[in-house]
């Protein structure tokens, strides 16, 4: 005698779909596919994040692909309008026209970057944020001193809730 158990006729097989959903019924919860507005908050955004994180895998994978595929097109589309019935003599003139402008663009944006490096060579122009005291950081978080000295201390911290609302609330 094996230990695989044996399905008796009539009953849902493993791959019958309706089996599944019979076996998840005789409990008393139904379940969250079907009932969306029993998740909590956490299975709300958890769910949330996969999906939009799924959705930016496939856009990061697929997508350069489908632009491969529209640069190769546009490529044999310009071959065919403008280059297929070119005598030689008309191909190297437009290769020199377009070669013309591509060097003046570059020598335009080269130039720019180079006078901005000459205009600003040697200054420093960023600032250090100016140093905040402690009593004026106490004071924009609503907090003693006391407090602000404990928390600056901590190596690990877990703020409760009545904590935050104090330091975050709007005073007018």
């Amino acid at each position: 005698m094996s230990n695989i158990p044996t399905k008796r006729e009539g009953e849902p097989s493993d791959l019958d779909p309706k089996g599944a959903v019979a076996t998840f019924t005789r409990y008393k919860r139904p379940l969250i596919m079907r009932r969306p507005e029993l998740q909590n908050g956490w299975q709300l955004w958890s769910s949330s994040f996969l999906t939009v994180f799924f959705w930016v895998l496939w856009l990061y994978i697929f997508m350069p692909l489908l632009s491969l595929l529209a640069w190769a097109a546009g490529l044999m589309i310009i071959y065919e309008l403008m280059l297929q019935n070119l005598p030689l003599s008309e191909l190297l003139h437009i290769l020199k026209v377009y070669g013309i402008g591509i060097g003046v663009l570059l020598l335009l944006y080269l130039g720019y970057a180079l006078t901005g490096y000459l205009r600003f060579r040697g200054m420093e122009r960023r600032k250090p944020a100016p140093e905040v005291s402690l009593d004026l950081l106490a004071a924009s978080h609503h907090l003693d001193m006391e407090t602000l000295h404990t928390l600056q201390s901590s190596q690990s911290l877990v703020l409760p809730d009545e904590l935050l609302e104090q330091m975050f609330e709007k005073r007018h």
